[in-house]
């Protein structure tokens, strides 16, 4: 089953949110507006109470304002009256340098500075101006009014705009009585020495309406302030004054001791003002700023309440279902597995408990956590139910299947008691097709028997030769003549074993050469590793399959027989990986070759040590061999049979891996029906003496029984010779090849040279007797980790390419024998029919199944290995004539006349011969530069050949 909770997602899909995100989310929002606006609320009066700050040490700056600008208009009063100005100058410096001092504390305020600044200046140039003559008091009105407008501005408008209405009412009363001053002010300046023109009484008039008004607004914010009613109304007086009297006429000292009075007055009530003024900001920006700092705390305090407040209800909500969802995943990744097994196991659902949900709430969740504990009840109950089913229905395939195999071995048993009964071959050929048939019907029961999960329960047996094992496995398989048995180390499989391994490696087999074209073949081969386990592989060099299928076909092989949906359809993966795992058997499978229109799959299996049996080794025939007889030069009446089971030396090439051929495949024992277990018992050495063979097999001596002896050779082209790979095994004691060949003559060491020339295979010779065969000797251990790496198709191509010519087998067209030369029926036909008393007879009396070309044999073997002592000086080996004659020649039923030859074809001959002498002449001349030397060489070597 797949799990989609690792695919990818959009990190913008909600819906794909965790729990734990969305509830953030949810309270996250809300938490952040509130703690936003909080903020904006905390830094608009942190910002207000940093304003009132600085308006507080402006007010400090107040005082040396008001004294400047008195000091300015008493210059001014001074210099309209055409007084002594030298006092009122020394009084406008010192308020110049107060005021200095006072704006070094609100350095920092750039814009303040700079009017302070500007106002100080236009201070010099108006001081500076009176200094430097006399000046009209209109001028002197308007200059330092320009001063006190700018003063007071500076001091009064931060506070007038503010959100505050104490600053608001202070900074208004504070800027309608600076107005006040100015007015009163202008009014002395222009009344001078006390009799003014029309024009400056015109100007004194506007200036006390100007006065009126703002004491008016000062009498509007504080009503009940007498002093200021007092120089309202005393402001009155002087408008009336100035109206009543005409322009002719001086004012009278009445005006001028009011407008002393009324400077005196404003002084006092400024002093007052202005302290009340500096108070009041200070006052106000102390509470800004507490008033800040308190709704700073309170904002800080709602956040972390709100958010301790969400993550108490979060939990409760998160918690519950991280647990539910813990349990449920407990119960479907471990709990129901865990069931299940004890189910199949055979557990009944009533002695099962479960894990219950640990949430014990009655609200939605809990009600959840209800609903996800009856699925698990009903999960279990619903596998307890099919495992009970699956084991109705395996035993009814197991019955089936027993049933069916018990008709089949009675089957076999009534074949086997015909075949002992049948003497005629065809007949008998016919009736081992049919045991063939039978035997891979029963293989098809015991892969119901292993599909239904039961054991084959087969009878204990002996340990079985590998070799025989692998033998007994190709003999199940339907095109077993396609299967090439390569070299099989010498290694014991144990008896309980042998017959599930036999039915792993036909069900191999089978698959291989189910999905191969018949006209390839599959090759066995097995090797030993360092820790002692077999490997045993199965190539082929069909269509192959892809690197996913491989990969799940590994996986299923390695998952140890799990059913599924496609069982029935791969029922040779399921037997092999369900008796893979019952033995602890590695199988796998990779590509033969990986360039390839037919790419093939190759199988490994390793048998690991604990289904060998390392105690003893496999019990094979030794066959009895006799020494090599010495060459004569004459030959004797009855030379004996040579004996080739050692192997020819050769230099130049590795000898030929056997094939072996399937007509020794193991067979039953007739006339044993009642028991139809297989026995596979191991095989024992000969108890009468035999002769030997050329291979080194033993043999059958026909003629002592009275049987004809019937041969099943054919002579065939003899295959070149092939390299042993280098993961090649050892060699199967057992094994025999099935080269029909002759030996192929190897030149000996001294020949080995640089220019040697390719060698020259003998070719077959038709005999009534089985060709000579060579065993290969034990080579040394190789390096068996070689075995697991990608081999290229080479060799398999090789294999192949000899099958497909017919080197291996006499058919020419690569094509299987017809069903008339099956290697079974040959094996029964050639051991079975025989007498084998005719060995034992034969050995008895000195008399060998021998030929008189035998001793030709022998002699030309023995001239063959001479070494050579004269070389050419291209390097090939020159002999001296008449030293590798073989002496005699073969007896036969009478002497047979000599034709004479022709003379014309003899001529025809010689010229063909001559002018191809002189065509290879040029070719070698125009090739190499010292051709004709060589070619000298290579002619004086034929010649001695010729005359020999």
């Amino acid at each position: 089953m797949k799990h989609d909770s690792h695919t990818t997602t959009s990190w913008w899909s909600i819906g794909e949110w965790r729990l734990g995100w969305k509830v953030i989310a949810v309270l996250a929002l809300p938490m952040i507006v509130a703690v936003v606006l909080g903020a904006l609320r905390v830094q608009t009066e942190l910002e207000e109470a940093a304003q009132l700050s600085s308006s507080s040490e402006r007010a400090l700056a107040v005082p040396a304002a008001i004294n400047l600008e008195s000091a300015l208009y008493e210059l001014a009063e001074a210099a309209s009256a055409r007084t002594d100005t030298g006092p009122a100058t020394q009084a406008v410096s010192d308020a110049m340098d107060q005021l200095v001092d006072a704006a070094r504390a609100f350095q920092s305020d750039d814009d303040l500075n700079d009017q302070v600044t500007s106002a100080l200046a236009e201070s010099r140039s108006i001081t500076e101006e009176i200094a430097a003559g006399a000046v009209a008091p209109a001028r002197l009105v308007s200059r330092v009014g320009e001063v006190s407008r700018a003063l007071s501005s500076t001091f009064t408008s931060v506070v007038e705009h503010s959100q505050r209405p104490a600053l608001r009412e202070e900074g208004g009363r504070l800027s309608a009585l600076w107005d006040a001053r100015r007015a009163l002010a202008e009014q002395r300046i222009l009344f001078g020495s006390g009799d003014p023109d029309q024009q400056a009484r015109t100007s004194m008039v506007s200036a006390a309406g100007a006065e009126l008004v703002a004491l008016n607004n000062i009498l509007a914010i504080d009503g009940s302030n007498d002093t200021v009613q007092t120089l309202s109304n005393s402001a009155q007086n002087r408008i009336n004054a100035l109206g009543s009297t005409p322009s002719t006429s001086p004012l009278g000292s009445r005006v001028g001791a009011d407008l002393k009075s009324g400077n005196d007055q404003y002084n006092s009530l400024t002093d007052t003002t202005v302290t009340e003024f500096g108070d009041t900001v200070t006052a106000e920006s102390n509470a800004a700023r507490t008033a800040a700092l308190r709704d700073t705390a309170i904002v800080l305090g709602a956040v972390l309440l709100a958010l301790a407040i969400a993550l108490v209800i979060s939990r409760s909500l998160i918690d519950p279902i991280r647990r539910l969802r813990f349990a449920a995943l407990q119960a479907a990744r471990r709990g129901l597995p865990d069931a299940i097994e004890r189910i199949r196991a055979g557990a009944s659902t009533d002695e099962l408990d479960f894990a219950r949900v640990p949430i014990r709430t009655h609200e939605e969740i809990g009600e959840l956590a209800r609903a996800v504990d009856d699925m698990h009840g009903q999960a279990i109950t619903l596998a307890g139910e099919q495992a009970t089913l699956r084991r109705q229905v395996n035993d009814m395939f197991e019955t089936l299947s027993r049933r069916n195999k018990s008709l089949v071995d009675q089957q076999l048993g009534l074949i086997e008691q015909l075949e002992q009964d049948e003497d005629d071959p065809r007949r008998l050929e016919n009736l081992f097709r049919l045991d063939h048939i039978a035997a891979r019907m029963r293989r098809n029961g015991d892969n119901l028997l292993v599909l239904a999960g039961t054991d084959v329960r087969r009878a204990r047996t002996a340990p079985v030769a590998l070799g025989d094992t692998l033998r007994a496995a190709v003999s199940g398989v339907e095109e077993y003549r396609r299967v090439e048995l390569g070299q099989i180390p010498p290694g014991v499989v144990t008896g309980h074993a042998a017959p599930d391994v036999v039915h792993l490696i036909a069900e191999l087999l089978d698959n291989s050469l189910r999905y191969s074209p018949p006209e390839t073949t599959v090759s066995i081969n097995a090797a030993r590793t360092i820790d002692g386990s077999m490997i045993v592989e199965i190539a082929d060099l069909g269509i192959g399959m892809s690197p996913a299928d491989i990969l799940d076909a590994n996986e299923r092989l390695a998952a140890g027989g799990e059913m599924s949906a496609d069982t029935a359809r791969r029922m040779g993966l399921f037997v092999v990986s369900r008796i893979s795992r019952r033995y602890n058997i590695s199988v796998r499978l990779r590509p033969t070759a990986t360039s390839s229109t037919h790419s093939g799959i190759t199988a490994t299996v390793l048998l690991p040590t604990s289904i060998l049996d390392s105690s003893r080794g496999p019990e094979i025939r030794t066959p009895r061999t006799g020494p090599v007889p010495t060459l004569d030069r004459t030959p004797p009446p009855t030379p004996p049979a040579p004996s080739w089971s050692q192997p020819v030396p050769t230099e130049s090439a590795p000898p030929r891996p056997a094939t072996r051929s399937f007509a020794d495949l193991p067979r039953r024992t007739p006339g044993n029906s009642t028991d139809r277990t297989e026995t596979f018992a191991p095989i024992t050495p000969q108890s009468t003496p035999t002769a030997t063979a050329p291979s080194g097999l033993p043999r059958r001596t026909p003629g002592t029984s009275g049987v004809p002896a019937v041969s099943t050779s054919t002579p065939t082209t003899a295959a070149p010779a092939t390299s042993v790979s280098s993961f090649a095994p050892l060699p199967d004691p057992e094994g025999t090849s099935t080269s029909t060949s002759l030996p192929v003559r190897t030149p000996s060491p001294e020949f080995a040279s640089p220019a040697q020339g390719p060698e020259i295979p003998v070719g077959p010779q038709p005999s009534t007797t089985p060709p000579p065969r060579h065993r290969l000797s034990a080579p040394t251990p190789t390096n068996t980790a070689a075995f697991f790496s990608s081999r290229t198709r080479d060799g398999l191509s090789a294999r192949a390419s000899v099958r497909a010519d017919g080197a291996g087998d006499g058919n020419s067209n690569g094509v299987p024998s017809a069903p008339t030369t099956m290697p079974i029926f040959a094996r029964m036909v050639s051991e079975w029919l025989v007498d084998p008393t005719a060995e034992t007879s034969a050995a008895s009396t000195g008399s060998s199944w021998t030929t008189d070309a035998d001793q030709g044999w022998l002699a030309a073997r023995t001239s063959f290995e001479m070494p050579v002592t004269k070389i050419a000086d291209s390097g090939l080996p020159i002999r001296d004539r008449g030293a590798r004659l073989v002496p005699g020649a073969v007896g036969g039923g009478g002497t047979t006349q000599r034709h004479a030859s022709n003379p014309a074809d003899v001529q025809r001959g010689w010229s063909s011969y001559q002018s191809g002498v002189q065509r290879g002449r040029r070719r070698a001349a125009d090739h190499q530069p010292d051709g004709g030397q060589s070619f000298e060489s290579s002619t004086m070597l034929h010649n001695d050949e010729g005359e020999q």
